[in-house]
């Protein structure tokens, strides 16, 4: 009898175990025939906005996600995909940190037969599906106005992203590219990194203010930049200063309105959540999509921007 029991015992012990291996560990947190949503930043505007509208449509397609947040830690979120491609996830949702480090991760995560969508952020030299805006494009839009309504001999003022980011560099690419290339007398009197923050804009633009007697434009790579600077125009009372942004975010288009903010450019987040999640429904269902999909940015001036409100 004895022995019959620790027959019995081994015997549903393993069971267990193999139900355990089957269910991709029994309370585990690995991803097993789920999709893995990897976020740089949930704080960020375009971040949360991205999330919140991939999970709308996982929720109501009834699709089982994980959701992690590396908070722009390039190593938390480096230990998050590894996770994920250890834990035999389905297909993973990438917002990269940072594009070029994650890039032999997300090669692991291709060898081990696992689709990589890169939203709003390439990885470049992957085979990636990336779902994104031509950040370059946003810059050229912003270069062909200024270009066309920048005073002669004007001074420009110019805040990017964060300058190991490739999207912030891109923008500020098309920028140069379109004004400054194609008109030589414009000056550019400086380029900050700004971190795509309101407060760091506020107190760059606070010291240009001080510095430059005469300036023209302040170009910002996101609208909580332009912003600021609008914040610290203001403050320091000094008007006729052109104000350009990217991104179409609420502060802005009122602020365009108003007359103080000459343009922004949209980037449709909605558009882009939507295409991501498309090719997780496709994956999911055993298809297997080859190319990605570029979501294009739209000019936002005072003629249009009540149809953003």
């Amino acid at each position: 009898m004895r022995k019959w029991r620790k027959f019995m015992t081994l015997l549903l012990s393993a069971v267990f175990v193999a139900i355990c291996v089957v269910a991709a560990g029994c309370g585990g947190s690995g991803s097993g025939g789920k999709v893995a949503y990897l976020n740089y930043n949930d704080g960020s505007s375009t971040g949360k906005k991205l999330k919140a509208e991939f999970q709308a449509r996982a929720n109501a397609e009834g699709i089982n996600v994980d959701y992690q947040d590396a908070h722009n830690d390039i190593s938390a979120q480096i230990d998050q995909l590894n996770a994920a491609i250890d834990g035999g996830a389905k297909a993973i949702v990438l917002l990269a940190v940072d594009s070029e480090r994650l890039a032999p991760t997300v090669k692991r995560a291709e060898d081990a037969g696992i689709p990589v969508i890169a939203l709003n952020r390439s990885v470049e030299g992957t085979k990636s599906l990336s779902v994104l805006s031509d950040e370059k494009e946003a810059g050229r839009l912003q270069g062909e106005r200024l270009k066309a309504v920048l005073p002669q001999g004007a001074n420009v003022l110019y805040l990017q992203g964060p300058a190991d980011q490739s999207g912030a560099q891109k923008r500020f690419e098309g920028f140069k590219e379109a004004c400054l290339d194609q008109r030589s007398d414009i000056t550019l009197l400086d380029k900050q990194d700004g971190d795509y923050s309101k407060s760091e804009a506020m107190k760059i633009t606070a010291v240009w203010l001080k510095l430059y007697p005469k300036i023209d434009a302040i170009v910002c790579g996101n609208d909580e930049m332009a912003t600021g600077a609008l914040r610290a125009l203001k403050s320091a009372g000094r008007t006729g200063v052109i104000v350009t942004g990217v991104d179409a975010k609420g502060g802005a288009l009122d602020a365009i309105g108003e007359g103080t903010m000459l343009m922004t450019v949209w980037q449709d987040v909605k558009g882009q959540a939507d295409a991501a999640f498309d090719l997780v429904s496709q994956i999911m269902k055993g298809s297997k999509p080859t190319e990605g999909q570029v979501i294009p940015f739209k000019v936002v001036d005072k003629d249009n921007v009540a149809q953003f409100k």
